[in-house]
C-alpha cells in the first residue's frame, strides 16, 4: 500500500507524462498556437488534450496520426447565442455551457438546472434546435 501511495505522489508531482505523436502536436500547435497549461492523455487510438487558450478552458480529440476529430470550449454565459441563453433560461439555470466543434459542425452542450434543483443536459445545434435532453 505504501509503495501505491508513493507512486500516485510521484505521479501526481511530476504531471503528465504522456507524449502524443509528432503529428497530433504539429496540428495542435498549428491550430491552437497560443495555448497554454497543456495535458495530454491517451485514449485508446486517440489523443486528448486539455488546454486553456484566451482564458477559456478547451478540449481537443486528435487521431493518432494527428487529424482533428473535435475540440470543445467551456463558455461563459455571456458568450452563448442570445437564442440558447433565452431557451436555457426558460427551462431553468444554467450551471454549465460548452461549446463543441466538430468538422463543420457547431453544437453546444448545456447542463441546467430546474426548480426542483434536477439537473439536465441539452445538446443544441448552433440554430438552437434541441437535438438531445435528458435527466442526469
Amino acid at each position: 500500500m505504501e509503495n501505491q501511495q508513493h507512486s500516485f505522489i510521484n505521479n501526481l508531482l511530476k504531471g503528465d507524462r504522456t507524449q502524443p505523436p509528432n503529428h497530433c502536436l504539429d496540428v495542435f500547435n498549428e491550430r491552437f498556437p497560443n495555448a497554454s497549461a497543456l495535458e495530454w492523455n491517451a485514449l485508446d487510438d486517440q489523443y486528448e488534450v486539455i488546454f486553456y487558450q484566451n482564458e477559456l478552458e478547451h478540449m481537443a480529440t486528435f487521431t493518432s496520426d494527428g487529424q482533428l476529430v473535435d475540440y470543445r470550449m467551456k463558455l461563459q454565459e455571456d458568450l452563448l447565442p442570445a437564442m440558447i441563453k433565452t431557451l436555457v433560461h426558460e427551462k431553468g439555470e444554467l450551471m454549465n455551457a460548452v461549446l463543441i466543434n466538430r468538422g463543420n459542425a457547431l453544437n453546444y452542450e448545456i447542463i441546467f438546472r430546474d426548480d426542483q434543483l434536477v439537473r439536465y443536459q441539452l445538446e443544441l445545434d448552433q440554430l438552437g434546435q434541441i437535438l438531445v435532453e435528458k435527466e442526469l
